[in-house]
């Protein structure tokens, strides 16, 4: 029988926390669970993706804000875990405000953060 490594438990923790399916406290509940004594950068980065998931207006201007923000002090990985939590399509109407923002930040995340950032940003 096959074993759950960390890779598969940061996956499912993801999955789940990108779900409508859960509460956002039994999510949180999950993350320390699983993530909760992992100092690794994957785990902090995965810990990211799952708070950038949460369905919240709130959480998801702020995660704008970080993923966009020049003056960030937010690595390139840690922001490129961010907006894998950002979009997801469960949100749709959530995000759909973003839509706009997303094609006219193009032009500003390309001349202030480069291009190698601004292929991320759009992937």
């Amino acid at each position: 029988m096959a074993k759950i490594n960390e890779s598969h438990k940061r996956t499912i923790v993801v999955k789940l926390s990108c779900s409508h399916l859960l509460t956002n406290e039994e999510k949180k509940k999950l993350q320390t669970e699983v993530l909760g004594g992992d100092l690794s950068d994957i785990a902090k980065n995965t810990l990211l993706t799952c708070q950038a998931a949460i369905a919240d207006v709130q959480n998801k201007e702020q995660v704008w804000k970080d993923i966009t923000d020049p003056k960030s002090t937010l690595s390139s990985e840690q922001k490129g875990a961010l907006m894998e939590g950002f979009w997801i399509q469960d949100q749709l109407e959530l995000l759909r405000p973003f839509f706009d923002r997303y094609f006219e930040t193009i032009p500003e995340i390309e001349s202030q953060h480069g291009f190698k950032y601004l292929g991320m940003f759009c992937s």
